[in-house]
């Protein structure tokens, strides 16, 4: 696929589709109506789902370039840390001051502690005396899902010390984590790593399987991977997902893990007149500020609104934030990414069988 592509237009609506969700739960506590339509998962699931599987396609593409595994690293780092650190200096400094009912916020430990959100694996999900009369008092509730991320992007890290970061290597860790979640391997609420808020294994299975297919399709390489026949092979496939988890909600996951991904590369290379939206790519900063803005007029609301109302205003105020994200953070830090000997790495990455793929 070329550079002329979709892949920041579905970013766009990844994010926007989990901004949706969030005011039903937030605002009034009830189902989206995505989840009440399908009665299998909410619009921020889609949402979410989709950011895998992009970010699969694109950073095997980033790892491919990299002419070493340091340089890949500090691209990912530049790309998600530079802008999450601000975000968690907003949220305790102006935020957290606007909303808290505690006299002593900015002396309890608790509140500096929430800057251990920056360093991904550490979340600290409170602060003192904020948004403690709404739904939830969880600050920042899209911060689960960037463990996951930045565990996928090792396990890529992983296929390339062990010689198989090719497509191969990607079906196999596909196909591994696909199992775990159609045979309901993992119990809700079975923990990785003990920490507040760990990684629940039946998610880093299932979002791991959707960042494998994305990155499958990358490795494979093929023009026949994004034709308009598999697109629409992979629409039919999604849409009999959803059919057959009416009968049966099992089978929606069987069906879905396998088509989504196909899907979504698909969409990305028919929509290729969305792509100057390269050029200021908001999507990161929507998702990340969202929540604590929709928190926040939650609680100015008496602790419940409308969620149309709340969306509407949330996504306005979020727009100007991860705009200011973007031209102040975000870009200037991807240009001190580090380039890379794309030929050189891919041999030493892929061997020859990669090789003959491109």
């Amino acid at each position: 696929m070329g550079r002329e592509n979709g892949f920041t237009a579905l970013r766009l609506i990844a994010a926007v589709l989990v901004i949706f969700t969030h005011p039903y739960v937030l605002g009034a506590n009830i189902a989206d109506p995505v989840q009440a339509a399908t009665g299998l998962l909410p619009a921020s699931t889609v949402g979410v789902d989709l950011f895998f599987v992009v970010s699969g396609y694109l950073i095997s593409g980033s790892l491919r370039r990299s002419a070493s595994f340091g340089d890949y690293l500090r691209n990912r780092a530049l790309r998600i840390l530079p802008a999450l650190f601000v975000l968690c200096a907003v949220t305790v400094f102006v935020i957290g001051p606007l909303a808290t009912t505690s006299d002593s916020y900015f002396r309890e430990s608790e509140t500096y502690a929430y800057f251990r959100n920056a360093l991904v694996y550490a979340w600290q999900p409170f602060l003192p005396g904020v948004f403690e009369t709404n739904t939830t008092p969880v600050v920042n509730g899209s911060l689960w899902t960037l463990p996951i991320e930045a565990t996928c992007y090792g396990f890529l890290l992983v296929m390339a010390w062990c010689g198989c970061f090719n497509w191969r290597g990607a079906l196999v860790l596909m196909l591994m984590c696909y199992a775990l979640v159609v045979s309901q391997a993992f119990p809700f609420g079975q923990i990785l790593f003990h920490y507040e808020g760990g990684m629940e294994l039946r998610n880093l299975s299932r979002f791991t399987a959707l960042f494998a297919g994305g990155a499958l399709i990358k490795l494979i390489d093929r023009p026949w991977t994004v034709s308009p026949a598999v697109t629409l092979l992979a629409g039919l496939g999604v849409a009999a997902a959803l059919a057959a988890g009416q009968i049966d909600w099992r089978w929606f996951p069987a069906i879905y893990l396998l088509a989504w991904p196909w899907l979504v590369i698909g969409l990305a290379a028919r929509l290729s007149a969305f792509s100057a939206l390269d050029r200021v790519d908001i999507s990161y900063g929507l998702y990340l500020y969202a929540f604590p803005i929709q928190q926040l007029l939650v609680q100015v609301n008496g602790g419940a609104m409308d969620p149309i109302t709340l969306f509407l205003i949330s996504a306005a105020v979020t727009t100007i934030l991860a705009l200011a994200s973007w031209f102040l953070i975000e870009r200037p830090a991807m240009r001190l990414k580090a380039g890379g000997a794309a030929f050189r790495q891919h041999r030493s990455f892929d061997g020859h069988v990669a090789g003959r793929l491109r």
